[in-house]
């Protein structure tokens, strides 16, 4: 059974994803390390989506040219 399924898409301004996820869609800002913000919702079916401008240590976010890769958790 699939639990949760989270997208992580490159970006260059967080602050666009900010008030598009956030102030139109009223997702929760759920983690904020400043190169990844990640949003959420609280409902039981659980939304949640990332975007980061660095991979962490300053590494290159991969930046996929077809969105339709999905990584997910199974449990």
């Amino acid at each position: 059974m699939v639990k949760r399924i989270v997208a992580n898409i490159k970006a260059d301004d967080l602050s666009k994803a900010d008030r598009f996820y956030h102030e139109i869609l009223g997702l929760e800002t759920m983690m904020n390390h400043g190169w990844i913000k990640t949003f959420r919702n609280d409902e039981e079916s659980k939304v949640q989506i990332s975007f980061a401008i660095q991979g962490g240590n300053n590494t290159q976010v991969s930046d996929h040219k077809h969105k339709d890769l999905v990584f997910c958790s199974i449990h």
